[in-house]
């Protein structure tokens, strides 16, 4: 490959200019600039911590970059000369150069996700609104049947017809039934039938932690078929840890702890978030206490490090106690003259098949042990997959991560392997959204970083958490105020789901009032039953229909969550709908509150099995559990 990057002409003058352009820094000095005057071409320094400015190549030194905000990925990138940087993303190593390709940021990766966001919600379908629609067309209607009602009952009473049905003049007689059929018919409760319910199901969802921005959002998400994920802060941690490690060989005169010691006492000097989470699990197989960073004060066990030297993209390396240690990839083992046996390759590659990041330790020039670091799954994400599965929604998970590290995390949450797509830049997970809503498909996307923005507003409802980048949370159409609970998802759906049915039975309730009050009104009964509806309780019975359906709304308040507050809680017993059976045995809980928060427990939610205690008391109160319906008690 190199070879071929120097027989290339563009590559040349491109490396030519570079050099140029370094060789003026160093005559001439830096010039701190705003980014909107970055020109294509200019030479920018890339501070350790701080974000790439624009969208360039890399020309001098070497670091890792996190590109999480657009490919997904929860570790970060190595970089050397000639690779690219993206604009937006974080450089988390050393100071760089790196050389402008666009200008003011214009045709940069970030301006092409903002336009595919634009482009999505011009091309999002507006939801219909029925009942506008009906309620437009029902009171023309009813003036209508109210003037036939007068005219048919004038022109039977007048023309001699049927002169005993009625001792009153024909003309009041009629006048009287067209103003009952007018007064009694009730276009108000099909009108309340949709906002009443929709306005108590935000005002419930807002005490769960979930932000519906409109009243279609909440309309549309009970009816999707499928739930599109993306990976990295949605279904993962987004954070690195050891989740694999194992021990290849001693010498007779190390240990375990030993081991792990040196590796604490090592990567604590590191600043690579691998380094730290590394050290980190050192630390407790070490049987260290305090903090693993560099900046605090040691631990009487861990040891002094001598000649340490880090390598960026490789590893670290150091003297401990007389020993050469070193901790890196197969390439960093090379470098320092350590043979990588059978045994440790096989580990690698067990772990590199999970999508997990191989570490080798060697003490004195042999490996006695390695660690497998990766970005662990949430704990909720099987049970919220498995919920989504009895409810008849198909899963889906689409990240920019690799294809290892995407089936690895499928396979631990659930998600069927042929339903997952790596390596996914923003316009493919917009191809997929978009296939599968061709296909009769209503896509809801779960999603919390920049380059999820696109699908966002693609699908028929993007969902993000409130921990997301600012242009995801924008996007959205609803937002996920907890970020501890994947599970809130579930309430996201079935919330929507009650809703729907409350509406459909606003909607029944108003239409068979008006189908049925309507004739009676018009006096249908009067010449079998000699039964009339006088105006004055057709008013009446106007009146209790609008009743009727805001009561019937404020039954959502009565909602319960499928899942209890509480992801490490059991709450109840799991049913086969995919809901919690209801906990009968109240108990008796103590906590101590400050009088000021004493009136604010009653509107909190009830809690279940559970005792509290908190030190410096003020006041003791007691509260007996019921039923909660609104979401848990935090802070």
């Amino acid at each position: 490959d190199d070879d071929d990057d120097d027989d290339d002409p563009l590559d040349a003058k491109r490396a030519s200019a570079a050099e140029e352009s370094l060789a003026k820094l160093s005559e001439f000095g830096m010039e701190e600039i705003s980014v909107h005057l970055v020109q294509k071409g200019d030479i920018l320094l890339v501070k350790r911590g701080a974000t790439v400015p624009v969208d360039g190549i890399l020309v001098k030194g070497e670091t890792a970059v996190n590109q999480g905000m657009l490919t997904g990925e929860a570790l970060p990138v190595y970089k050397q000369p000639w690779d690219r940087m993206i604009g937006g993303t974080t450089n988390v190593e050393k100071n760089v150069y790196m050389q402008a390709d666009c200008e003011n940021g214009r045709d940069s990766v970030l301006s092409q996700i903002v336009r595919l966001v634009q482009d999505a919600q011009g091309n999002k379908p507006p939801i219909q609104a029925t009942a506008d629609a009906v309620a437009a067309m029902f009171v023309p209607a009813v003036v209508l049947a109210s003037f036939v009602t007068f005219v048919i009952w004038l022109a039977v009473l007048a023309s001699g017809i049927a002169p005993s049905l009625s001792n009153e003049e024909p003309f009041l007689f009629a006048l009287m039934r067209g103003v009952s059929v007018l007064v009694i018919s009730c276009p108000c409760s099909l009108g309340l039938a949709t906002p009443t319910a929709i306005m108590v199901a935000t005002g419930v969802a807002a005490s769960a932690g979930i932000l519906y921005k409109t009243g279609a959002a909440l309309e549309m998400a009970g009816r999707c078929t499928t739930v599109v994920f993306d990976k990295t802060g949605t279904l993962t941690e987004a954070n690195a840890s050891v989740v694999a490690h194992a021990i290849i060989s001693l010498p007779k005169d190390l240990d375990e702890i030993k081991v792990w010691r040196m590796v604490a006492s090592l990567e604590s000097l590191s600043e690579h978030m691998l380094g730290s989470a590394i050290a980190s699990f050192a630390m407790k197989e070490g049987q260290l206490t305090g903090s693993p960073t560099a900046d605090t004060k040691r631990s009487d066990a861990q040891a002094e490090v001598k000649n340490y030297e880090a390598r960026t993209g490789a590893g670290v390396r150091g003297v401990i106690e007389g020993s050469k240690v070193a901790i890196g990839n197969a390439r960093w083992m090379k470098a320092n003259g350590v043979e990588v046996t059978s045994k440790a390759e096989a580990v690698a590659a067990s772990y590199n098949s999970k999508g997990h990041i191989a570490c080798y330790i060697a003490v004195d020039d042999m490996i006695v042990g390695m660690v497998g670091i990766s970005d662990t799954p949430k704990t909720d994400a099987p049970t919220l997959v498995q919920w989504l599965k009895e409810q008849n929604i198909k899963t889906y998970m689409i990240t920019g991560d690799t294809a290892n590290a995407a089936e690895y995390c499928a396979s631990e949450v659930g998600i069927e392997q042929k339903n997952v797509y790596a390596d996914a830049l923003p316009q493919e997970k917009i191809r997929l959204i978009k296939q599968l809503q061709d296909s009769g498909e209503k896509v809801l996307f779960l999603g919390d970083g920049i380059n999820d923005a696109p699908a966002l507003a693609q699908a028929d409802v993007g969902v993000s958490v409130s921990q997301g980048t600012d242009i995801a949370m924008e996007t959205a159409d609803v937002v996920m105020v907890r970020n501890d609970s994947l599970l809130d998802l579930a309430t996201v759906i079935d919330l929507s789901r009650e809703t729907l049915k409350r509406i459909k039975m606003n909607f029944g309730w108003a239409l068979v009032y008006n189908v049925i009050g309507i004739p009676v009104a018009a006096g249908i009964l009067f010449p079998a039953f000699h039964l009339l509806l006088p105006p004055e309780l057709a008013a009446l019975a106007m009146g209790c229909s609008s009743t009727s359906v805001v009561l019937s709304s404020l039954w959502l308040k009565r909602y319960s969550k499928p899942f209890r507050n509480d992801k490490n809680s059991s709450w109840g017993t799991h049913q086969g709908d995919g809901r919690y059976e209801e906990v009968d045995n109240a108990s008796e809980i103590s906590y101590d509150c400050d009088p000021a928060f004493e009136d604010d427990i009653g509107r909190l939610v009830s809690l279940r099995n559970m005792e509290a205690e908190r030190s410096d008391k003020d006041r003791q109160m007691k509260i007996i559990t019921g039923d909660d319906h609104y979401g848990d008690l935090e802070g």
